[in-house]
């Protein structure tokens, strides 16, 4: 049962768990309604807290949530990542609790920079704390608000530059690959303005079909990109199969297409 009703007159906060490991720091109701609102969602752990005021704290573990990752399943990730990205995303939600006027989105941006400088620019690094928030925000897991994946966005839009002429290409591309769906086509092409001309040729000869650097998979949606900006190129048959495919609407890319698919054991 989705923990969303509770006494009248008492207020709910969320403690985050994994893996017996409980992350520091409260979030309120509203913040979770707000920011990831799926987490009401995940398996209520049986120890709950009520204060002398009535505040009500409830555990919810994820760590069933976060081992059907791929990454987890297949032991390219620990689960210790997927702790760290936790650690770090509720001490932004709990600056926008104290400072309503910050926008958790530009805290997450400003982290990730951050987080890139420290690793001295080790590209790859980064990517894996990146997947792990793509698949943590995703509608299937916690259904992170608007403001959380732009700031995901702002992150590859304001490092395009370096990422496109210093990071390899397989790893710029999973970073857009990875970015919210509603920016892929302006992060992409964002990005593919800045790459050398010899990465740009061999992105359009291949159109797009490159092994991503996680998983050694080509993209769902990077090839359907270039067929939409090259396509016509073609033979008069390959233009009619695109048109075609422009017509059908496309549902954004999930878990799956995006290689983060959720495992069902």
């Amino acid at each position: 049962m989705a923990l969303r009703l509770f006494p009248r007159g008492r207020t709910a906060y969320y403690n985050i768990c994994i893996d017996g490991y409980r992350i520091p720091g409260s979030l309120d109701y509203a913040t979770v309604i707000h920011h990831i609102p799926h987490l009401r969602d995940c398996p209520r752990r049986p120890a709950t807290s009520q204060s002398a005021l009535g505040r009500l704290t409830v555990d919810i573990d994820l760590t069933a949530a976060v081992r059907r990752c791929r990454l987890v399943d297949s032991l390219y990730f620990p689960l210790s990542r997927f702790r760290e990205c936790l650690d770090l995303l509720v001490r932004v939600l709990r600056d926008h609790q104290r400072h309503p006027q910050h926008d958790p989105g530009s805290t997450l941006c400003e982290n990730l920079d951050q987080m890139l400088l420290h690793s001295r620019y080790d590209w790859a690094k980064v990517l894996e704390y990146f997947a792990c928030f793509a698949y943590l925000f995703d509608d299937a897991v916690l259904k992170a608000s608007t403001s959380l994946h732009r700031g995901m966005s702002s992150f590859i839009a304001r490092n395009r530059r370096e990422m496109a002429l210093h990071a390899p290409l397989n790893v710029s591309l999973q970073f857009v690959n990875l970015c919210f769906h509603e920016d892929f086509i302006t992060l992409m092409t964002a990005l593919f303005e800045q790459l050398r001309s010899s990465d740009r040729a061999y992105l359009v000869r291949y159109r797009g079909m490159i092994p991503l650097f996680l998983d050694g998979r080509p993209s769902l949606q990077i090839p359907l990109y270039f067929e939409d900006r090259y396509g016509d190129r073609g033979g008069v048959r390959d233009r009619i199969k695109i048109r075609a495919r422009r017509r059908v609407r496309r549902r954004h890319p999930g878990l799956l297409e995006r290689g983060l698919f959720i495992h069902s054991h």
